[in-house]
């Protein structure tokens, strides 16, 4: 189980990583606006924050700050500007629930991507095979897949939601 995490801030990274997952899918796929709602969205936006932050520490691939890193500066906007509309945004902009729904939505479908690249890379590096074309396929792969399929996917609820 070492192999990933070999600190206790990559164990960190890693538990708020899958309790992103988790409060994720739950705030999706559940009915908007309610108690719930809120209550795991927050859970969501908290644990993608120790995510964010604790990714900015994390250098043991790379031994220093690398493109991985710039995924950060990807992340942190949406998750960010998702909840500006909620908390400040509501008597400004009729459309704060759709800006809401879509910035967190992609921020989720970010994680997802995060996810299987994290999958590709990592199990066939802990079975010893080790490519240089494999990792940069993998990111691809992952960011193509997931995003198109993601994108899709919140397209559809997008417009049932919203009309």
């Amino acid at each position: 189980m070492e192999f990933f995490y070999s600190s206790p801030l990559g164990a960190l990274h890693s538990l708020s990583a899958l309790v992103a997952l988790i409060a994720g899918a739950i705030v999706f796929r559940k009915r908007k606006g309610t108690g719930q709602h809120k209550k795991v969205g927050y859970i969501y936006i908290a644990s993608m924050l120790t995510l964010n932050l604790s990714a900015l520490f994390l250098q043991n691939m790379t031994g220093g700050f690398s493109w991985f890193h710039l995924f950060i500066l990807m992340s942190l906007p949406y998750l960010l500007i998702g909840m500006y509309y909620p908390i400040f945004a509501r008597q400004k902009n009729k459309r704060w629930q759709v800006y809401h729904f879509e910035y967190l939505s992609f921020s989720y479908v970010g994680l997802l991507a995060a996810f299987v690249a994290e999958v590709i890379i990592r199990v066939p590096l802990a079975a010893g095979v080790s490519s240089l074309n494999q990792f940069i396929v993998g990111i691809f792969v992952a960011a193509g897949m997931v995003g198109f399929v993601g994108d899709r996917v919140i397209r559809y609820y997008r417009t049932k939601l919203f009309g």
